[in-house]
């Protein structure tokens, strides 16, 4: 399904479908794609959505290998005018992509909340 070594990967899917596994083994979309992906040797599945300004926020499904993202503020910060809270988010995620074929991670984020965060300014 995620063959390819392209960055990006488009799943057109609906959100109220059901997916079926060995037998009896009903999944919902995030769910299902969690799965594959661990099929394909991702070691840490994060799910993005946007919960304010240009921040998202993240979940996974309890993956081992995953790491979780917080906002580092401290007055040296705020006074020196270093790194915004965007900045933060965004290294944060480049970090978790070049984990390398140890430590390979995914992300998984609604359409809408990709365009919106490519199209501003930060």
């Amino acid at each position: 399904m995620f063959s390819s070594s392209e960055l990006i990967h488009f799943v057109f899917a609906n959100d109220d479908d059901d997916y079926y596994c060995g037998g009896l083994l009903r999944l919902d979309l995030n769910q299902y794609l969690w799965m594959k992906l661990h099929e394909e040797h991702y070691h840490a599945v994060y799910f993005l959505s946007r919960s304010d300004a240009n921040i998202f926020s993240t979940k996974t499904c309890g993956d081992k290998k995953s790491s979780s993202f917080t906002v580092k503020q401290s007055i040296w910060s705020w006074v020196l005018g270093t790194e915004t809270e965007e900045e933060q988010q965004g290294n944060w995620l480049c970090r978790q992509l070049e984990g390398g074929t140890d430590r390979k991670s995914a992300f998984i984020c609604p359409l809408d909340d990709f365009c919106r965060l490519l199209s501003s300014e930060t």
